[in-house]
């Protein structure tokens, strides 16, 4: 019996560990809520796919002009375009600057639309009774996605439509 509850503790243990990922994480692009996108018709205009894509955690991986710009970018809200080819690119999303710690923003899906790609991301915001550091930061995130059209719509869960940065 005894044997039984610490197999069954160590099974329990590592599946609960196992959600607990910080390394790059990939997402089949599920379709986003509330994203607005009408139903298609089946013409080829209308016809929504989703898009793989990974957010990139690690900043050392990235191409060092894409680095720059986090840094040139970051207090600003909007987005940039990188190696943008049918195949892939990479996409920096930011929230711009933030009186406080608490804030963060990810990608949620990301699909084509006929010729655009669109980008739906959330973003996070600490409860009013959160305790946060005291410090300006700077949320932004980095993604990497297969098939990036050369028009590309950023939104937020609300519908705020993000400006592409220079």
């Amino acid at each position: 019996m005894k044997k039984t509850m610490i197999v069954l503790t160590v099974a329990t243990m590592i599946l609960v560990m196992g959600g607990c990922n910080t390394q790059n994480s990939t997402h089949p692009a599920p379709t986003a809520p509330n994203s607005g996108l009408s139903q298609s018709d089946g013409s080829e205009a209308d016809k929504v796919k989703d898009v793989y894509f990974e957010e990139i955690a690690d900043e050392s991986i990235l191409p060092q002009d894409l680095q720059d710009a986090i840094l040139q970018y970051q207090a600003e809200k909007g987005y940039k375009l990188f190696n943008a080819k049918k195949e892939e690119g990479y996409v920096l999303v930011t929230a711009g600057e933030k009186r406080t710690g608490g804030y963060g923003i990810t990608i949620v899906s990301v699909q084509n639309v006929g010729d655009t790609t669109k980008i739906f991301v959330e973003e996070t915001s600490p409860r009013e009774d959160d305790v946060v550091m005291m410090v300006i930061t700077y949320p932004y995130t980095v993604v990497k996605i297969a098939e990036l059209n050369e028009v590309v719509t950023v939104y937020n869960k609300d519908g705020e439509v993000f400006v592409k940065h220079q």
